[in-house]
């Protein structure tokens, strides 16, 4: 079975291939421009792993075992801060902390990896009180160097609620999920909480079988079956998954550490590692070969074709003596050369047309995300309201609505990558020629949202002495500068730091605040002013334990409703940002594709004319000529073929279970 760099490797083979083709024959720089822009898109192209679950799990030794990195990121301290850690390929160890500092302004900060423990871990930096907004780092490990990146995050509910919403936002960004529970406790109601919410956002945008189960420090006893299977059913009656479904996979990190150290193979065995790497491997390549390198062999194909299309005509006419077959193929040439040269004038028409349907794409998202708002909403209304312990604390029911949200926020993008593909084949094929949806991940930055800085109040005293006072903030400029609670400033400039890491890889620092990162900004900006306006009902406070159940509940409802019109608002505002970057790119995108063919249909035209001279002049056909012009094209598209074939066979292996 191929491996996920094998794939790429063979696809860059055939994009190496057709540049030495187009060079040599230089009548189609346009095509070949594309076929190089393909080429890097698939070099550069990234696969994300978000590593999650509870704090004291063992997500951070994990990954330091998973890496081959003993000692990279602090372990058995008290639990994460807010920071999220990234970590990629590098040609040099470079660790970079984003820290926001006065202002709202997001800095970079050089570290070494020893001092990773003083930014990242509650001991080195208690409260966050560095305000550490993220930490990136590049290491010239082998196993990054094809692309491989992932996250630590800090703990999901527990201690640290707040970092359940922001975890959630970034998820649809990632590639693959993976769990971490260890055998020392069962899993918490807040875990699989969190994974509900974790499906649901991942069904959002289609893509459920993204999530990889591990059980942590099996070196801790044997008796930890009962536990496994007790997790696993767990987790699918919590899921919704088909217990077959849920890969759950014992570890002992520790164990693969000693190894390291004293390469035993029987060290190794017993940590498990190899079973959690094949499957985590074959879940990473599954998740993106149909992406990225379908969507290189679609530029490979499309390159080919406009290289072989002249050769083809020219052979076509040569094979008829008549002259039938040439003047047929010369008045379809022109015709064609004639369409698109029309298209290329009525430079007032189609760009209207296509931002029609692109405004139609962007309707359907917002209506998407309506209707995940709404069921939030209604999940509120109908199960968190008449939770006893949701509505013995209001803090808990701001995190249970904060983690809701972010989760619908968080896949967002990828909604509205998708409609933005429908959009662009269906505005395509009615103007009778092939186009790509544009590359939402290099449009240029976006300008800082117009939005107001004000703050608003919206509490009263509730019943039976019980004051529930209610305060949201709205965020204005660059993401992060928040006017209201420290949490809300933290969430927005958190989420934006990841989506711009992890949606806009290489580009920009890893804070969403600066240049590069700009749907990520935008989006950790929407991000903070939502869950800002939940994180801001800080002051309140358990109510008074007389007071009845149903007056707590309508305080509640009553507290939390105008939430749902900031909710709404902001949605729309996230989407809008987006779209209004994708209308130009869609353009220029057009504009290519229109150039490509131009290029095509002329060369065809020179091919035939060519060949109407040699007819005139009796002069025959040089078939052994053509054949050999064709054959390296033919080359590429039948292996191209075959490499689609394998593509397939790859995409559709399963996982296999613990």
């Amino acid at each position: 079975m191929d491996t996920f760099d094998e794939l790429r490797d063979a696809a860059l083979e055939q994009f190496d291939r057709l540049a030495r083709l187009a060079a040599g024959d230089g009548s189609a720089p346009e095509a070949a421009r594309r076929s190089a822009a393909a080429r890097d898109r698939l070099r550069a192209g990234h696969l994300t792993t978000a590593l999650v679950g509870e704090f004291k799990r063992g997500k951070s030794t994990l990954l330091c075992a998973l890496l081959d990195e003993p000692g990279l990121f602090p372990a058995d301290t008290l639990s994460a801060t807010n920071a999220v850690t990234t970590v990629r390929w590098g040609l040099v160890e470079r660790i970079v902390v984003s820290v926001e500092a006065a202002g709202g302004q997001i800095q970079e900060v050089p570290i070494t990896r020893d001092r990773i423990a003083e930014f990242v871990t509650e001991a080195g930096n208690p409260g966050n009180r560095r305000r550490v907004v993220a930490v990136h780092v590049e290491l010239p490990n082998r196993k990054l160097a094809s692309g491989l990146a992932f996250v630590d995050t800090p703990g999901v509910g527990g201690i640290f609620s707040e970092h359940t919403a922001v975890t959630l936002a970034f998820l649809p960004g990632a590639d693959a999920l993976v769990f971490v529970t260890d055998v020392e406790k069962p899993v918490l109601q807040s875990e699989l909480a969190f994974l509900r919410r974790a499906i649901d956002a991942a069904r959002l945008t289609g893509d459920e079988d993204s999530v990889l189960f591990v059980m942590t420090k099996i070196d801790q006893g044997d008796e930890y079956r009962t536990l496994f299977d007790k997790t696993r059913s767990d987790i699918a009656e919590a899921t919704g998954m088909p217990e077959p479904a849920v890969v759950l996979i014992p570890v002992s990190s520790w164990l693969k550490l000693d190894h390291l150290a004293d390469e035993d193979p029987e060290t190794l065995a017993a940590s498990n590692f190899l079973e959690l790497e094949s499957a985590l491997w074959t879940a990473l390549g599954r998740r993106r070969v149909r992406v990225l390198i379908g969507g290189a062999l679609r530029a490979i194909r499309e390159e080919a074709h406009a290289l072989l299309a002249p050769i083809e005509a020219a052979e076509q006419a040569a094979a008829d003596a008549t002259g039938k077959t040439l003047d047929d193929l010369l008045r379809q040439s022109k015709d064609r050369r004639d369409y698109l040269d029309g298209l290329t004038a009525d430079s007032a028409t189609w760009p209207a047309e296509l931002t029609a349907e692109l405004n139609a794409a962007q309707a359907k998202v917002v209506a998407r995300a309506r209707q995940e708002l709404e069921k939030n909403w209604n999940r509120f209304l109908s199960s968190y309201t008449y939770d006893g312990k949701l509505l013995g604390k209001a803090e808990l029911m701001r995190d249970q609505l904060a983690a809701d949200l972010a989760a619908t926020l968080g896949g967002l993008l990828t909604l509205v990558r998708r409609e933005v593909a429908k959009a662009v084949e269906h505005f395509a094929s009615a103007k009778n020629f092939t186009l790509d949806p544009p590359d939402i991940d290099d449009l240029p930055d976006l300008p800082d949202p117009a939005l107001p800085e004000d703050v608003a109040q919206v509490g009263a005293a509730g019943r039976g002495g019980g004051i529930v006072k209610a305060r949201y903030a709205v965020v204005g400029g660059t993401v992060g500068a928040v006017a209201g609670t420290t949490t809300g400033a933290v969430a927005g400039a958190i989420v934006g730091a990841v989506f711009g890491s992890l949606i806009l890889p290489g580009v920009g620092t890893a804070a969403g605040a600066s240049a590069g990162a700009s749907i990520g900004a935008q989006l950790g900006a929407a991000v903070s002013t939502v869950i800002g306006t939940i994180f801001g009902y800080r002051s309140a406070r358990k109510m008074v334990s007389t007071q009845q159940a149903d007056t707590r509940r309508s305080e509640f409802i009553r507290v939390f409703t105008p939430s749902k019109a900031n909710q709404d608002k902001h949605v729309q505002e996230v989407v809008k940002l987006a779209f209004d970057q994708i209308r130009p790119a869609a353009v220029v995108e057009l504009d290519s594709r229109l150039k490509q063919e131009r290029e095509t249909v002329n060369n065809k035209l020179k091919r035939l004319a060519e060949q109407q001279r040699n007819l005139r002049a009796g002069r025959a056909a040089d078939a052994a000529r053509y054949a050999a012009e064709r054959q390296p094209l033919d080359e590429v598209l039948t292996d191209a073929d075959g490499l689609a074939a394998r593509v397939d066979a790859f995409a559709s292996t399963k996982q296999g279970g613990a």
